[in-house]
């Protein structure tokens, strides 16, 4: 036996990349981790009167790349709710 036969695999977990995403949003963010793929779902605040469209994408991209480097998992989905247009509450983008 060889010790490339004893290794085991790293599972990242559910929990654990909602727990990375939260982190990084600093708000509520839901993950659901299929193999080594990853989808997340996000709720965010925007002030008012910024571009929804603008911060959405700006956060998606950002957390999507930001998960995938820290988890070595692939991010094929980030959906946003925007929950508030007043920043109050969760993750406020300027």
């Amino acid at each position: 036996m060889t010790l490339t036969d004893t290794r085991g695999t790293t599972v990242v977990t559910d929990k654990a990349v909602r727990r990375i995403a939260g982190q990084l949003l600093g708000g509520k963010v839901g993950a659901k981790v299929t193999g080594e793929r990853v989808s997340l779902d996000a709720e965010l605040s925007v002030e008012y009167p910024k571009s929804v469209a603008t911060a959405t994408d700006r956060v998606r991209a950002d957390l999507a790349r930001d998960v995938a480097e820290l988890t070595g998992l692939t991010v094929e989905r980030v959906d946003i709710t925007v929950v508030s247009l007043d920043g109050g509450g969760e993750r406020r983008i300027e």
